[in-house]
């Protein structure tokens, strides 16, 4: 799940690919860490948010091509220098409330927000206006609108599982659990 998760919004539905810049909000979950992955393998640039200094290396061990620390970085300046100006295409944003003010004056013509989740237990705000400007889109998202068609699964599975077995991508291991019942 975690790197379908962004599989299906990267690939299938917004068909991301060279030329493009995805920025990945909460970028440090599991979610976000398999969207940096996936973006990459589809050659795409990323910025990732994160609210802790102690996991930007983290990100950028993951991927990332850049890391805006929230309520330090300017993230519209962090995109801005990302993309030579031009904005990110793709957002992958679990955030929800009021997260997508910090950096829709930074998205690039006909983008598209991918919300996916409300971490902050409120309602996305969708700044409309904003929007209108370079004709973008917000995507109410969920995997499991994806998983259930069987030619979309496979395609995703054996994108996932190619690129395990090349390395391209590498699933982070928490921790390991015994399977020994506790004396």
């Amino acid at each position: 799940m975690q790197y379908l998760t962004s599989y299906f919004a990267f690939a299938e539905a917004a068909n991301l690919g060279r030329e493009d810049t995805v920025l990945v909000t909460a970028a440090a979950s599991s979610a976000g860490l398999g969207a940096i992955e996936i973006a990459r393998a589809l050659g795409a640039k990323v910025v990732a948010t994160t609210r802790s200094e102690k996991k930007r290396s983290l990100l950028l061990e993951a991927g990332a091509n850049e890391v805006a620390l929230v309520g330090v970085d300017d993230l519209g300046e962090v995109i801005d220098r990302a993309t030579d100006g031009k904005g990110v295409r793709v957002a992958f944003d679990p955030v929800g409330g009021e997260s997508r003010g910090t950096y829709v004056d930074h998205l690039a013509p006909n983008a598209v927000i991918f919300g996916y989740g409300t971490l902050s237990d409120l309602q996305p705000v969708i700044p409309m206006a904003a929007m209108c400007r370079t004709q973008s889109v917000f995507h109410p998202y969920s995997m499991f609108n994806h998983v259930g068609r069987a030619d979309e699964r496979r395609r995703g599975v054996d994108f996932i599982l190619e690129r395990i077995s090349s390395g391209a991508l590498r699933p982070r291991v928490d921790r390991v659990f015994s399977f020994r019942p506790s004396p």
